[in-house]
């Protein structure tokens, strides 16, 4: 796989208020139930989408009820044939009055409420990359959220432009019970299974055709209606695990990350144990992924190991062996045979 640039910083939603620096906990309702409206309307749910707002903890209740029981394949793609750009209300409104492709994706990165943040990365042969990166540390549901995320976008492409395979390549951290024929069938294109992050890969060809559907319209109308749709939910604070992915090289220990946040260890703590996780294990799944990433890049160790907080190279090479395995020479050498 082509590897560009590194990437800049995940787009987050903006502020819709002075809240104070709290964290997003996984009980506050923010999230929307777009994301998951054809599941809702084929599962019979009768909650209502519009206008909804709900918390992690009750995203989490729904997919168990209706997703992890099921037959995961039909279910799945069920819902992708009732999902269109009019699924996901007046940001996708809006966002249809923007010409550039890069710009609506990062509109839409910004003003929806979904459980997951978003990257970009344009490409040097004028492709775009979209990376996945889940709010809160739910390894149980993260290839489930990966796939509803990227079968959402390929839906809504497809919906407005009339590209049926718009990508180059998809990658996913696992099948999540979903028939692997039926992914590679579904997004018509090259899909690795065993990504360290979730992204989807956009043609040129199928970003030109997107960009000329665009239909002009009075964007301070749509954007005046998108601020009203997302001041009726919390507002859109960063969660423990987005935070500390955001600033790595300073957030590397939980002082650190409560003298940020302006409260005492103590009251992280009990943040964390609402949300059943420890802050070594947060730290370690931003860390590792970061790692991976900058290595894949061929950014050379010693510059790796100060992004990441590490004295040296050889402080980071044996915390990377500890959590792999491997050396990071080696695991160089398998991305790189993977990409052939």
């Amino acid at each position: 796989m082509h590897r560009p640039p590194e990437p800049a910083r995940p787009i987050v939603p903006r502020p819709t208020s002075t809240a104070a620096t709290r964290p997003l906990a996984p009980d506050q309702p923010a999230f929307t139930l777009y994301q998951f409206a054809g599941l809702l309307a084929e599962r019979g749910e009768g909650a209502p989408v519009h206008g909804a707002f709900v918390s992690y903890a009750e995203l989490r209740q729904l997919l168990e009820r209706q997703w992890l029981p099921a037959e995961r394949t039909q279910t799945l793609f069920r819902h992708a044939a009732g999902v269109s750009s009019r699924s996901f209300g007046r940001v996708a409104e809006a966002s249809r009055a923007i010409g550039d492709t890069y710009e609506r994706m990062a509109f839409c990165a910004r003003n929806f409420r979904a459980p997951w943040s978003v990257r970009l990365e344009r490409h040097a042969d004028g492709g775009l990359s979209l990376f996945h990166f889940p709010k809160f540390h739910d390894p149980e549901l993260k290839a489930t959220l990966e796939l509803f995320h990227f079968v959402n976008c390929v839906s809504v492409f497809r919906s407005h432009s009339g590209q049926a395979r718009p990508l180059a390549e998809l990658g996913l951290t696992g099948a999540a019970g979903v028939s692997r024929s039926a992914i590679e069938q579904f997004f018509g294109c090259r899909v690795r299974f065993d990504a360290d992050e979730g992204y989807c890969r956009f043609t040129r060809e199928a970003l030109q055709t997107s960009a000329s559907t665009a239909t002009p319209a009075p964007m301070e109308v749509l954007l005046q209606a998108c601020e009203t749709e997302a001041d009726q939910g919390a507002s859109p604070r960063q969660t423990l695990l987005e935070l500390l992915a955001a600033d790595v090289e300073e957030l590397t220990t939980a002082d650190a990350l409560a003298r940020r946040l302006g409260i005492s260890r103590r009251t992280l703590e009990r943040l964390l144990e609402r949300e059943g996780v420890t802050f070594l294990s947060l730290r370690r799944e931003v860390v590792q992924l970061a790692a991976k990433r900058l290595l894949a890049r061929r950014q050379p160790l010693e510059d790796i190991a100060a992004a990441l907080g590490y004295s040296d190279a050889r402080s980071f090479r044996r915390a990377f062996a500890s959590w792999t395995g491997s050396t990071p020479a080696r695991y160089r050498a398998r991305q790189a045979g993977a990409a052939a």
